[in-house]
C-alpha cells in the first residue's frame, strides 16, 4: 500500500478508514493518504470520533460530490453507505471520475 490513494466513501465514525489508518502507520506504509469522506465528518470530529493523524484525510462531502480531483485515487471503499444516499447513480459517477 506503499504510496496508494485510498477512500472509504461514507466512513462514519469507526469505519474502514480508522482501521487502514492503524494498519499502515503499523507496517510502515511511507506516502499511503487515507480518504475518509462523510458528510457528517465535522460533526464526528466535534464528539471526539475521529482522531487526526498525517495520512487519514477528512473529507466532509457527500459521495455524490467529493470535491477530489479527477482520477486521484487507487482505490475506493464503501461499507453500508449507498442505502444513505440521495442519487446512487451519481455517487457511482463520482466514484468512476476520481479513480485512476
Amino acid at each position: 500500500m506503499n504510496g496508494r490513494q485510498i477512500a472509504d466513501l461514507g466512513c462514519g465514525p469507526t469505519g474502514l478508514a480508522l482501521g487502514l489508518n492503524f494498519l499502515t502507520q503499523n507496517l510502515n506504509k511511507r506516502g499511503t493518504k487515507i480518504f475518509a469522506i462523510d458528510p457528517l465528518i465535522n460533526h464526528y470530529q466535534k464528539y471526539g470520533m475521529l482522531k487526526r493523524s498525517e495520512q487519514l484525510l477528512f473529507v466532509p462531502k457527500k459521495g455524490e460530490n467529493t470535491g477530489l480531483e479527477d482520477k486521484c485515487l487507487d482505490l475506493v471503499f464503501s461499507s453500508n453507505a449507498m442505502d444513505h444516499v440521495d442519487d446512487p447513480a451519481a455517487v457511482v459517477r463520482e466514484v468512476r471520475r476520481i479513480l485512476k
